[in-house]
């Protein structure tokens, strides 16, 4: 019996879907787990995350460079950003570690709980003294420490510890019969604290032994914690808006609200608009107003009449003209002189005929 086409394409389809089922579960059984706040894997430390924050522990996640740690941090964490299944690039270089030695020296607490990072743990000379060695179990090393107060037994996975007495000024925390897995050295006025196994914080081990006690008691009560999740690869850079401090961000606002109040004086009319000043220079009719207004309050009408008509007569006798129109017009200026007390009225009359007589005889 042959197998018809489709049958045989839907064969192979139905293969394909199995196969790519098959290698999406084991990518995803095999996913990576690190010793980040937000990973919730075997190796997480979201559990310890949670654990501060239930107990009212002032504690933060840290995704920008070192440089821009908040001032009130006193306590910083990193934990292991390298592991063996994977290829990673530390994302400290040697400007961050210079600013991580300059926040122990001001008084703060650097927590590194990482197994191999000798190059960030340089500056503060607990970069020697190791042997690769594994141990099963930790404990204290000076049980009346109060950092390890009522802790007998730590669980973790344990591959480097520090030789006894390989820094004699460094106080031993935790070890084992083959050395120390945890320590503390003074480093200005502040410390530096070294755990070798970065696991006994994360999520598989955290309740087990006395784990959460040393990790209560290694963070609680120094101040706000930091956990830098940078290293994980959680970066969020602050703009430089954000990086700049607070009197300078003021100072913007101040500037940019001074200017809008300049845009809103000179655009929006809040008051009645300001009459311009007359200007200096008047014409002809300003002085004949003013002329009329003296001669009415001299009641010099006669006066002005009189003139009218003797400028108007000479006239008429040096252009010896003979026309009937003129001669009527200087008869009535005539007649106008001869009145003894002239009204406004005859004397705007006699200055309509004057300038009437001025055009015709020019």
């Amino acid at each position: 019996m042959r197998l018809s086409r489709e049958a045989v394409l839907l064969a192979v389809a139905l293969l394909v879907v199995a196969a790519i089922a098959i290698a999406k579960g084991t990518a995803s059984g095999g996913a990576v787990s690190t010793f980040s706040t937000y990973d919730t894997g075997r190796n997480g430390y979201r559990a310890l995350y949670e654990t501060l924050l239930r107990e009212r522990i002032p504690v933060r996640r840290f995704e920008a460079p070192v440089g821009l740690l908040d001032r009130d941090v006193r306590t910083l964490v990193i934990s292991s950003w390298y592991r063996p299944d994977r290829i990673t690039i530390s994302p400290l270089d040697p400007s961050d570690r210079k600013r991580l030695e300059q926040f122990v020296r001001s008084g703060g607490t650097l927590i590194v709980a990482d197994d191999i990072a000798t190059s960030l743990l340089v500056g503060f000379g607990l970069d020697s003294g190791r042997i690769y060695a594994q141990a099963p179990d930790l404990r204290p090393v000076i049980p009346s420490l109060g950092v390890v107060r009522g802790v007998t037994r730590i669980n973790g996975t344990v591959r480097v510890l520090y030789r006894f007495n390989a820094h004699r000024t460094a106080v031993p925390l935790l070890g084992s019969d083959r050395g120390v897995a945890a320590l503390e050295r003074r480093f200005g006025r502040g410390r530096v604290v070294v755990i070798t196994a970065p696991d006994i914080f994360s999520n598989a081990r955290l309740a087990q032994a006395d784990n959460a006690r040393f990790a209560f008691q290694l963070l609680a009560g120094k101040g706000p914690v930091a956990f830098d999740e940078r290293v994980h690869g959680y970066a969020q850079d602050k703009s430089f808006w954000a990086a700049l401090p607070q009197p300078v961000r003021i100072a913007v606002w101040l500037a940019i609200a001074m200017v809008l109040l300049a845009l809103v004086d000179a655009n929006v009319r809040f008051a009645p608009a300001i009459p311009l000043e007359p200007p200096d220079e008047r014409d002809s009719s300003a002085y004949i107003t003013s002329m009329a207004s003296l001669l009415a309050r001299a009641r010099a009408g006669k006066s002005v009449i009189t003139r009218l008509a003797d400028d108007a007569a000479q006239r008429v006798r040096r252009r010896f003209v003979h026309r009937d129109d003129i001669e009527r017009s200087v008869a009535e200026l005539e007649s106008l002189r001869a009145l003894e007390r002239p009204s406004d009225a005859d004397v705007l009359r006699a200055a309509q005929i004057y300038t009437t007589l001025r055009k015709d005889l020019a």
